[in-house]
């Protein structure tokens, strides 16, 4: 059983890394895809004119297919990360237990939720980085209730 775990675990490694080379590529390299862009926007105060004044800048331009490969990247990265610690994550499955997935979670899931919140037009910096990092509390508030539970 844990031999065929094993075997799962490199060819869902090996097929997420094909994955992420294929969509990094074509984020570069596709005209059509590389032009696909979220702007990342922050507001600041701005005294020019004498008074504080809200203005709002564009931060950052990101490619929207090349954040999405990072997923499969870490996706590919969690796989081989298992095989490595192959002992270890053993270990932890035969308590219940799997931290691993929960840190894998915390980056990918978390990745995913940010992309999805600028597309629903969230572009504000801070508010991609709170989105971030509440849902990376959330898993990992998921390992702590596995450790607990």
């Amino acid at each position: 059983e844990m031999k065929r775990l094993w075997n799962w675990n490199l060819i869902n490694g090996c097929l997420h890394g094909v994955q992420f080379l294929a969509q990094f590529y074509l984020s570069f390299f596709n005209e059509r895809i590389s032009e696909n862009l979220l702007f990342i926007t922050t507001i600041f105060t701005n005294w020019d004119a004498g008074y504080p004044k809200q203005q709002q800048e564009v931060y950052y331009k990101i490619v929207f297919l090349r954040w999405t490969s990072y997923f499969a990247l870490l996706s590919a990265l969690a796989h081989f990360t298992v095989l490595l610690f192959w002992k270890r994550y053993t270990t932890d499955l035969a308590r219940g237990l799997n931290h691993f997935r929960w840190i894998e979670y915390s980056l990918s899931a978390s990745l995913i939720m940010t992309l999805l919140f600028a597309i629903w037009g969230n572009f504000d910096l801070f508010q991609l980085l709170g989105c971030f990092v509440m849902n990376a509390l959330m898993c990992f508030f998921g390992d702590l209730h596995e450790v607990l539970n």
